[in-house]
Formats: C-alpha cells, structure tokens, sequence
C-alpha cells in the first residue's frame, strides 16, 4: 500500500498510521514533509510500526513511476476540512490504480462515472480511522481475491474516456466560438 505526495498536516498521515494495522500488508509512505515539526510527530507516530516503511524525502518525476507501478494500490486519507480534489487519485487513475480515500467532492464525482475508487465517509474526526481502516480492509480483502483487477481496469478506463486525446475535439469546439 502506497502514500505518494508531498506530506502535509491536512494529508492525515497520523491518521492512516493509527489505521493501518494490517499483518500482512506493507504500506510504503514517501514525500517530502513540511512544516518540520510535523515530522518529528510522525517520526514519533512510527514508533512501533513494524510493516510501515517511511521516506520523508521528495520523490523525483523520473522515480514516480517505478513508485506507480510497484504499488498494489494507494491510499490519500485526506481531511473534508482542506481537500476539494487529489492529483494523486488522477495520477494513480493513470497507472491503473485504485485509491483508497474519503469521498472528497473530486472523489465523488470519478466514483459515480467509474466506481473505480475505495472511497469512504467519516462524520468526524473521531470516525476518521475506523472508516479508513474498514476501507482499506476491503481493499486489501479485494487485492488478495483478484477482485481489485477490475477496479484498477475501470481507474485506467476512466482516464482513457477523459483523456486529451479522447476529448480534443470537445474541448477545441469551446474555443472556437
């Protein structure tokens, strides 16, 4: 499980650490952090994790890929209070992955065209981790069926429908008139 971005309070990532407690799952959590006390909070939320894998350093563009590609799939735990939309869904949509997130107003409108996400609701806080911990739990149950193939299928489709290249001749029509 990946956590690809650059690190940041309103990113949740005390959150996604209280809620992964997965035996048998790895999480991998790579970004450049800021501001700098927040790294010695989740330096000090590591402690005793032992499947959680952290790299608080920026991740090049030439590296993103292998990043991608390795991954099973994502996960973005962000706050309803900072986050309207995620270019880390988008970019994992790319590569044919699926996300495990909260249903952020982007979030919502690729689930309803594509149901390729593993998009969840927390009233609050306090719910936070427990809905992201049932999410991912779903995820990992569908990764280890083969069933998240399907998702990770209509991730890519949904970026194919909604390439450039698939709209180019939509788009220019708005222009030209």
């Amino acid at each position: 499980v990946l956590f690809l971005g650059a690190i940041r309070p309103y990113k949740n990532i005390e959150t996604l650490l209280e809620a992964f407690d997965f035996d048998d799952a790895v999480l991998l959590i790579c970004g450049n952090v800021r501001p700098s006390d927040y790294l010695d909070k989740l330096t000090k939320c590591l402690s005793g994790k032992k499947n959680v894998f952290f790299s608080p350093e920026f991740v090049p563009d030439t590296a993103l890929s292998a990043y991608l590609r390795a991954a099973s799939f994502l996960v973005a735990p962000y706050s309803y209070d900072s986050a309207l939309n995620s270019g880390t869904v988008l970019l994992a949509c790319s590569y044919g992955k699926t996300v495990v997130c909260p249903d952020i107003a982007g979030v919502r409108d690729i689930q309803a065209e594509s149901n390729c996400l593993y998009a969840y609701h927390y009233a609050d806080n306090a719910e936070h981790a427990g809905k992201l911990r049932e999410a991912l739990a779903r995820a990992l149950a569908d990764y280890r069926s083969g069933v998240i193939a399907e998702k990770q299928a209509r991730a890519l489709d949904y970026m194919r429908r909604n390439s450039w290249d698939a709209n180019r001749s939509k788009w220019c029509s708005l222009f030209k008139r």
